[in-house]
C-alpha cells in the first residue's frame, strides 16, 4: 500500500502514545537483572503513556511466546507483534503499521535499554527528531561502541517521526536516518546536553542509554541499572546471591539438608521491606502476589524436610 494511502489526509494527534518497537532474538529477549530488554523497555513506555505498541521482528513467533505472559506493569500497553523479514528495516515496513490517527510515531529498538528521561523528552518534540550522544562517557564506550555513527554522534536507536518527513522517504530506514541528519531535516537530541539532575532521585545522574550488552558488559549494564535506575525488577534479581530473587521469580523449594537455602530465607523480610520503599518511588514490582504464594510454599516444604524442626528443638 502506498505511503500517500495510508497516512495520507489523516487527522493530527496532538501527541504521541504510539511506538514501533523493532525487535528481534536473541538481542531483545537477553535479561538484564532477571528481566529482557524487551519487556523492560515495554514497562518504561506504558510509563511514558504510550497506547499502543507494534512490534516489528524477523523472530515474531519467539518474541509472541516471550511476551504471552501478562504482566501488569505493561498491561496497559495494547500489545502487536508482526513478523518482518530478515532484511534491513525500511520506512516502508514502519508505513504499513503506522496508526491511521497519528500525526507522530515513536520508532525505538527494542535491544536497547533507555533512561525513562530521554524517552519522555523525545515524545514531547513537535519535529522528527532522532536520540544521539555526542560524547559517550569513557567508561561507557565498551557498551556502545557496537552502535552507528553519525556526523552528530552515536545513533542511540530511538527517533520521534512526524508523517510528513516519513512520506517524503523510501529504503532503509537507518540510512534515512542517517541522511536527515546530515542535512539537517532531522533534528538531533543530543543525551550530552541533557541536565544531569534527576528530581525523582535527588541527584545528578547522567541519563542513559545502551544496547544489549555482549556476556563481558552484563554485569556493568546491570550496576548501571541497579545504580541509577533503581528499579525494583532489578534489585530483586540483583540480591540473587542472598535467595530473595531465588524465590520471587518461582525459584524451587531447597531439598533435605539444604542449610544454604535456610539462611537465605532470612533474608527475605528484610529484601521485601527494601522493595516496598522502592515500590513507593513509582518503580515496578511483577509477581508480589506470586511471591506470597511461593513463600508459603516454601515454608511448607522446609516442615517437610524437617529442617525448621531441628533449628527450633
Amino acid at each position: 500500500m502506498a505511503k500517500s494511502d495510508r497516512l495520507g489526509g489523516v487527522e493530527e494527534s496532538k501527541m504521541c502514545n504510539e511506538c514501533v518497537i523493532i525487535a528481534d532474538n536473541p538481542a531483545a529477549l537477553i535479561e538484564l537483572c532477571g528481566i529482557s530488554v524487551l519487556e523492560r523497555l515495554l514497562r518504561a513506555l506504558q510509563r511514558c503513556g504510550i497506547k499502543r505498541a507494534t512490534v516489528l521482528s524477523s523472530t515474531a513467533k519467539l518474541v509472541s511466546e516471550s511476551l504471552a505472559r501478562p504482566a501488569w506493569p505493561r498491561a496497559r500497553v495494547d500489545l502487536r507483534v508482526y513478523q518482518r523479514s530478515d532484511e534491513l528495516v525500511t520506512v516502508e515496513q514502519i508505513v504499513d503499521v503506522w496508526p491511521e490517527t497519528a500525526q507522530f510515531l515513536l520508532v525505538i529498538r527494542g535491544d536497547a535499554v533507555f533512561d525513562i528521561r530521554l524517552l519522555r523528552l523525545l515524545m514531547r518534540q513537535d519535529a522528527t527528531t532522532a536520540l544521539v550522544d555526542s560524547a559517550v562517557p569513557v567508561e561507557s564506550e565498551s557498551l556502545v561502541a557496537s552502535v552507528q555513527n553519525a556526523s552528530v554522534g552515536k545513533l542511540c536507536g530511538a527517533a520521534l517521526l512526524q508523517r510528513k518527513w516519513v512520506l517524503e522517504q523510501s529504503g532503509p530506514f537507518d540510512k534515512a536516518m542517517r541522511a536527515g541528519l546530515e542535512q539537517r531535516a532531522v533534528v538531533a537530541l543530543d543525551v550530552a546536553k541533557q541536565p544531569s539532575y534527576d528530581p525523582g532521585l535527588r541527584r545528578k545522574l547522567r541519563p542513559f542509554w545502551f544496547p544489549t550488552p555482549s556476556a563481558s558488559n552484563t554485569r556493568f549494564a546491570e550496576n548501571i541499572l541497579l545504580g541509577i535506575n533503581l528499579d525494583a525488577p532489578a534489585l530483586v534479581a540483583h540480591v540473587d546471591e542472598h535467595g530473595f530473587a531465588h524465590l520471587a521469580m518461582g525459584g524451587d523449594a531447597p531439598g533435605d539438608g539444604d542449610f544454604r537455602s535456610l539462611r537465605q530465607f532470612t533474608f527475605v523480610e528484610s529484601g521485601a521491606r527494601f522493595v516496598t520503599l522502592a515500590v513507593g518511588r513509582e518503580l515496578v514490582l511483577e509477581r508480589i502476589d506470586a511471591l506470597l504464594a511461593q513463600l508459603g510454599e516454601f515454608l511448607a516444604a522446609l516442615f517437610n524436610q524437617r529442617i525448621l524442626r531441628r533449628c527450633w528443638s
